[in-house]
């Protein structure tokens, strides 16, 4: 063993309870000290900010203030080092501290509206109660939902970021196994504004979905759950399947029955995690037909109709490979520009 410390929960040093040599560089939640002005470990580098630990607060502006409108941008862990987590000194991970969120909001009316549960952000975490006459337009979102929740070996956590996509990510604090469910709204946006298709639900890759599909990744042994699947046409890089697929699908087909019984709307299948093509756009297919026409290269059978799939955006590419070309009657005739719009071949000048 190197070095050890016990600290206070806003990271300053206990007297006399540690062994720390000169050598050994990093302190408070493995950061890195700075030692040179304020003495040893009272000065952490946390990546975005510098942090003292004697006073629990950042020594510069939260680049993230927007977000937290109710909170002093220069707070220390949201005030609060038993519940949040701050990783970087950029984001707090911790329900309680969106609760005054308006996206937050819509997230947790969504999935109550989905599972039947009332649902309640505490300084402990997200907790549900029974809804009495509510419905549950997805049973199995509702008991994986409650699973999760009730999971007293997990410790689930939520953050914002400003990151290009809605992702987890895995920690441990005091012996816990923590989840950290990192989640970028403007990213969802996108999402649902690159849906084609006239007859595929935006709701599909909604924050509800999204949420569910990123928890749910973290309950399934990561050596299961995705699984690269050999290339079938030489347009295509990579096929990406995983195990929450199928658990996602799920949830679309009871949403549909329940939400879309009535309409030609659907939530649609997810195919496959996605298709990379060589361009860099990753496609999503929510239909077989769609798949089928992507893995083969031929859209020649492809109806109008049957078009079914998303665009997972990627803000590393320039502007003109984030070009979207809309699909309907005019600009598909006899689907000649479907190669084109898939990014299967170079578009004709």
């Amino acid at each position: 063993m190197i070095s050890f410390s016990d600290y206070y929960p806003f990271g300053s040093i206990m007297p006399g309870r540690g062994n720390n040599p000169d050598s050994y560089r990093y302190g408070f939640n493995g950061m890195e000290e700075d030692n040179s002005l304020k003495g040893p470990g009272n000065s952490y580098d946390f990546g975005a900010r510098m942090y003292d630990s004697r006073l629990g607060r950042w020594m510069s502006v939260d680049p993230l203030d927007n977000a937290y409108p109710y909170s002093t941008p220069y707070s220390g862990i949201g005030n609060n080092p038993i519940s949040f987590i701050d990783s970087d000194g950029e984001k707090i991970s911790g329900f309680w501290e969106y609760r005054n969120n308006h996206q937050v909001k819509l997230l947790i009316m969504e999935l109550e509206k989905y599972t039947g549960l009332k649902l309640e952000i505490t300084r402990n975490g997200l907790k549900y109660s029974e809804n009495s006459g509510a419905t549950a337009f997805s049973p199995s979102m509702r008991k994986d939902l409650m699973k999760y929740i009730d999971d007293t070996n997990k410790d689930v956590k939520f953050s914002l970021t400003s990151k290009n996509g809605c992702f987890y990510k895995e920690d441990v604090v005091e012996g816990r196994a923590v989840s950290i469910i990192y989640f970028n709204f403007e990213y969802i946006k996108k999402m649902q504004d690159n849906v084609r298709g006239k007859y595929l639900d935006k709701r599909t890759v909604g924050a509800a979905l999204t949420f569910m599909h990123e928890l749910g990744h973290w309950f399934i042994p990561e050596n299961e759950d995705l699984v690269r699947v050999p290339d079938q046409n030489p347009n295509l890089m990579s096929s990406v399947q995983g195990k929450q697929i199928p658990i996602d699908n799920t949830y679309r087909k009871e949403l549909d029955k329940s939400l879309n019984k009535s309409s030609r709307k659907k939530f649609g299948e997810r195919q496959h995690y996605y298709i990379l093509l060589k361009n860099g756009n990753k496609v999503v297919a929510m239909n077989f037909e769609t798949k089928r026409a992507l893995e083969t290269g031929n859209f020649s059978d492809l109806k109008l109709s049957q078009i079914s799939f998303f665009y997972m955006p990627d803000e590393s590419k320039n502007a003109d490979n984030q070009k979207i070309y809309e699909i309907d009657e005019k600009t598909l005739p006899n689907n000649a520009d479907l190669k084109v719009i898939l990014g299967s071949e170079k578009q004709k000048k």
